[in-house]
């Protein structure tokens, strides 16, 4: 009977044991397939930003073409642009988006990427100027939230908590508009 007893009991732990860490070991994650697109001039992370997330819509403008239609212009000068120039170009190769402010939700990310349109952010930077960057994926991982993002400014693609990647004025950085729903 007590051989019984320890049965059932070592039994019922190891099941509780495994029951739990079904849950610990829970990671939900989803990501899209986006190219990772490295800026050729240094006032070009819009530029390559938009063309990243153009080559998962097929196109695969020139970064010197992209440009011209974006502003509209035969040159191909070292200048920044605006997130309406990004949205210009894109729609320019056939690829429309639509106008967000402010930071997107983590529902609303998860929602973007689970239908696999990357996000267009904008960062603004606490000393001033803007650096767009594509999310394009999410995970959480033992209750912790993290983006996935591709930084043209050396075109490499790392994930961040998304605390940090919302920034606010503690950081150097605020998510502050972008081009969701491509």
């Amino acid at each position: 009977m007590l051989v019984r007893k320890r049965g059932n009991l070592f039994l019922a732990s190891v099941f509780t044991v495994i029951f739990s860490l079904s849950f610990i070991a829970q990671v939900y994650a989803a990501t899209i397939n986006l190219n990772a697109v490295k800026q050729v001039q240094t006032k070009w992370c819009w530029v390559a930003s938009s063309i990243s997330i153009l080559n998962t819509k097929g196109s695969n403008p020139t970064q010197c073409d992209f440009y011209r239609k974006a502003k509209g212009t035969d040159s191909c000068i070292n200048n920044g642009g605006s997130v309406l120039e990004a949205q210009k170009g894109m729609k320019s190769y056939g690829t429309s988006s639509t106008y967000y402010d402010g930071s997107l939700t983590w529902t609303n990310l998860q929602a973007q990427i689970d239908k696999k349109s990357p996000i267009y952010v904008s960062w603004g930077w606490k000393s001033g100027g803007n650096h767009p960057v594509v999310s394009y994926g999410y995970t959480t991982a033992n209750n912790t939230n993290f983006v996935y993002y591709m930084d043209p400014w050396d075109g490499s693609k790392t994930a961040m908590n998304y605390t940090s990647f919302k920034g606010g004025s503690s950081y150097d950085r605020t998510w502050r508009w972008g081009l969701k729903d491509f």
